[in-house]
Formats: C-alpha cells, structure tokens, sequence
C-alpha cells in the first residue's frame, strides 16, 4: 500500500523541526500489524495532488522519517497514534508538506482514522507499491504534526523580562 497526503504551508504556519505524526483513531482496533512500514515527508509547491506519486515530490526528495517492522497498533477510539522512531524533519515554514507511508503486507486489522473533506485532491492511493499512479480523493485524515520552531520567542533574557524593560 501507498498513500500520499497533502498538508497546506497556512496549515502548518510556520518553519521548524517537525518530530512526530500522529493520527486520531476513528476506531479501537487492538494489535493492527502494517509489516516493512516507512513514512517520508517532502517539500512541495503543489496546491493540489496529481494521479502521479513522482510528480507530487515536485523535484524534491523525500526523506524517510519513520520505519517499522512491523508497525504494531494498539489504541482506543480517538487516540493519536505516533509514529515510533521518527527522525526529525527540517520543515521550510513556506512549501506544503507531502506525507507519504508505504507498507508491503498488514495482518487484516485496520485502524480507521479520522478523516474530513477538502475541495481539493489531497490524498493518494495505491494498494500497489510498485505503482507509481493512484487514485485520488478531497479528503484529508486528521493528523497532528508536531513542530518545533526555529525560534520560538525573541532572543531576550529573563533578567531583561523581569525588569520589565
């Protein structure tokens, strides 16, 4: 399986380290198994996805933040399920983001997801790895993205702040 997912630059709002995905769980499914499991994020210009996994890269090239295998799941409905061992990625603050998780084999136990609509194509699928065209669809799981920013007050000391100054 392969599945792309298109995060808007205004949605995330500004540059950092992103150290975690997540996604809410619709339902509690225990012990799902998603086996050679990887997830990379990558800069894009797109504003919309094509039928073409290549072309949603935009030039660039994805970096691999996350591997399992497999990739156990155990939650309860609405649990943000994290990514386990996720590599920080450097986030530019102005390109969207494209997700992309790939897994070869899963044990038949799904975790359904949270999802919500959108006017634009922004998720894409193929339960072929090797295909590099998909089906797309206006919908969007909902995700949480943790970023840390760059800087995340001004550069002013605590002696300064408490003197009032």
């Amino acid at each position: 399986m392969r599945v792309q997912e298109l995060v808007l630059a205004e949605e995330i709002g500004f540059a950092g380290n992103i150290s975690d995905v997540a996604f809410q769980a619709f339902n509690g499914e225990t012990d799902a198994r998603f086996y050679s499991w990887r997830m990379m994020l990558c800069h894009t210009s797109l504003d919309e996805l094509t039928d073409s996994f290549t072309a949603n890269y935009d030039g660039n090239t994805p970096e691999v933040v996350c591997t399992a295998d497999p990739l156990s799941i155990t939650c309860q409905t609405d649990d943000w399920v994290a990514m386990p061992n996720f590599s920080d990625f450097a986030y530019d603050g102005e390109d969207n983001l494209l997700i992309e998780y790939q897994w070869q084999l899963d044990n038949s136990l799904d975790v359904y997801t949270w999802t919500w609509a959108t006017e634009i194509q922004r998720i894409l699928y193929n339960k072929k790895l090797d295909e590099d065209t998909g089906f797309s669809e206006p919908l969007m799981h909902r995700l949480r993205l943790t970023l840390e920013p760059e800087q995340a007050v001004v550069g002013t000391s605590w002696g300064v702040i408490k003197a009032g100054i």
